[in-house]
């Protein structure tokens, strides 16, 4: 993309000088099954991180550090070039535990349709009473330069939550989020989409809201710009009777414009055992405009499942190893540019000593990864009593897929056969 208007940031409120910026070097090693070696720096001050691959094969990492966001950009030939940009909300306090800490924070990366504009998104929650802020960033990656650093924060009753990515091959972005108040559900909220340009002008007057096809207590929703859908599974765990398919209708309808696409498709006649389907999904990709992929952990099956809203299918894969602990541990799915390998992050549970519920222990997150249609398992990557794990980004080509994954104080590379 060739931004014609001189890089420019749009300051809706001061934006506090960068006083120290961590670049995080990705160090690629060859081979089947390769990883990079650790760097010496601790994730002590990691508060978040995100990566992506775009269709040209080039890959985008970001870590937002407690003062601020280091963003590095790896073309398909291997060349890298590094940005930082100020946190306009900084961490106020070294974090005490920076496990905990991390739960306050997210990061969201994009690559548009083109390849050439990355927009990357922090969103944090501090304070009591708390305070909820959501900053944007935008690059030009012909010039490796920023465009526009902006903050998105509530306005009409609506509350961003995430940045979804480019809507289709545009440039423009969407924010979903959810908007509360008049005409929503029983908790008054509907999720809700607003649309900005890279450099934070708001290019619809107005959040766009969908309401679920039916009246629920409880919904999960996946908002998949580069397709314009949103996703709607209105699942509650009230409705789930034992031994009985539990009744999660799914409902997909345009993210933003005008909503011509509205489909529902109800399982309430699959045959399957109740573990057999999701309850409260964690972790959702969409491979095209009519499928969307989720994964919950059920029963202790670490289980992900196809659902085909034109084929009105639904195809289910269980992991191999199944656990006594029926802990919801999959999440933070990423699916390569092509839509054919999907890498998902699995955390590992215990029961800790004396082996009473409640009392889990955390041991490591590992990557599984997977082939799409159909379904096969390509891999593991063990956790290795990783502390934290996050920046995970998947690419397929030429027979390979290659997954990017940032634990312990470096980012790894792994790659895997898949033909």
């Amino acid at each position: 993309m060739n931004i014609r208007s001189p890089c420019r940031e749009v300051v809706l409120r001061p934006a506090p000088m960068c006083l120290h910026i961590l670049i995080l070097v990705c160090v690629l090693i060859p081979g089947a099954a390769s990883s990079a070696e650790a760097h010496p720096e601790s994730t002590a001050n990691i508060l978040s991180s995100c990566a992506t691959f775009a269709s040209n094969g080039s890959s985008a990492f970001a870590a937002v550090e407690t003062t601020g966001i280091s963003l590095e950009i790896a073309d398909a030939g291997g060349r890298t070039s590094h940005m930082n940009l100020p946190l306009r909300y900084p961490a106020l306090v070294q974090p005490a535990n920076p496990a905990v800490s991390r739960r306050n924070w997210t990061c969201a990366i994009y690559f548009n349709h083109q390849s050439d504009v990355v927009a990357l998104a922090v969103g944090s929650k501090f304070g009591q009473p708390e305070v909820t802020h959501f900053q944007v960033g935008t690059a030009d990656l012909k010039t490796a330069k920023w465009i526009a650093s902006f903050s998105a924060e509530p306005k009409l009753n609506f509350f961003p939550l995430s940045l979804a990515g480019f809507l289709g091959d545009t440039n423009s972005l969407v924010i979903s989020g959810t908007i509360t108040g008049k005409g929503g559900t029983e908790q008054g909220d509907l999720p809700a989409s607003l649309e900005l340009s890279v450099f934070g002008e708001p290019l619809s007057s107005e959040p766009i809201a969908r309401r679920p096809t039916e009246t629920t207590d409880a919904f999960r929703s996946y908002a998949d710009a580069g397709h314009n859908r949103l996703w709607l599974f209105l699942c509650s765990y009230t409705r789930t009777k034992p031994y009985h398919v539990p009744l999660c209708p799914v409902s997909v309808a345009s993210l933003v414009g005008e909503d011509t696409s509205a489909t529902v498709l109800e399982p309430r006649n699959y045959s399957g055992k109740r573990n057999d389907l999701w309850m409260w999904p964690s972790a959702f990709a969409a491979p095209d405009s009519n499928t969307v992929i989720v994964a919950e952990t059920v029963a202790g099956e670490d289980t992900v499942w196809r659902v085909d809203m034109q084929k009105r299918s639904v195809d289910r894969f269980a992991l191999p190893h199944k656990h006594f602990v029926g802990y919801n541990g999959l999440h933070n799915a990423a699916l390569s540019p092509d839509g054919e390998v999907l890498a998902i992050l699995l955390d590992q549970i215990d029961l800790g000593f004396p082996y009473l519920v409640d009392n889990y222990v955390f041991k490591g997150t590992d990557v599984a990864v997977m082939q799409v249609r159909p379904f096969r398992l390509l891999g593991l990557i063990p956790h290795k009593d990783s502390g934290y794990t996050g920046g995970l980004a998947v690419d397929h080509r030429e027979g390979k897929a290659t997954v990017l994954v940032y634990r312990e104080g470096h980012l790894e590379r792994r790659e895997f056969s898949a033909p």
